[in-house]
């Protein structure tokens, strides 16, 4: 019986809610970090300072580039960017804000560039905002049809 290991994503588009928590939009957001900041004249907002948050709208969501180590079964990171009013990422803002494997941040980054956004909106208007993305990796092993249920994927 031959089984092979694979790995599963599981993307989401996480927002950075945890500091937004009032009911009162833009009362209690946090500043938005200055290294976030994306030039002298234009306002980047936090998600929750804002009516809706940028979504993505790119239809292949792939991190390329990204080998795990032998002998892991999950892998998460989340990082933080900035997205323009066109629903562009902003690479040079992006930072990983938590990793078990800096290598998939750092992959994510990588491909950050080639995803699009639906941008944020304030008022009815398109603004630019810090926002975040997280991926967890999970192996799993696959046996061959007939072989049974496969094992219980593991919990990152």
């Amino acid at each position: 019986m031959t089984s092979r290991l694979s790995f599963a994503a599981i993307v989401a588009v996480v927002s950075v809610g945890a500091a937004c928590a009032s009911s009162n939009r833009r009362s209690n957001c946090e500043p938005v970090p200055a290294a976030a900041m994306i030039g002298a004249h234009t306002v980047v907002y936090r998600d929750c300072d804002v009516d809706s948050r940028p979504t993505i709208s790119s239809t292949m969501l792939r991190v390329q580039g990204y080998t795990p180590n032998p002998g892991t079964s999950c892998a998460n990171a989340l990082i933080e960017f900035v997205v323009d009013s066109t629903g562009r990422p902003d690479v040079a803002t992006a930072k990983t804000a938590r990793a078990t494997d800096q290598k998939l941040a750092d992959a994510m980054i990588s491909t950050l560039g080639s995803l699009r956004y639906r941008p944020a909106k304030r008022d009815g208007h398109a603004v630019a905002s810090y926002t975040s993305w997280g991926v967890t990796l999970a192996a799993f092993v696959v046996g061959r049809a007939g072989s049974g249920p496969p094992p219980p994927s593991p919990r990152c």
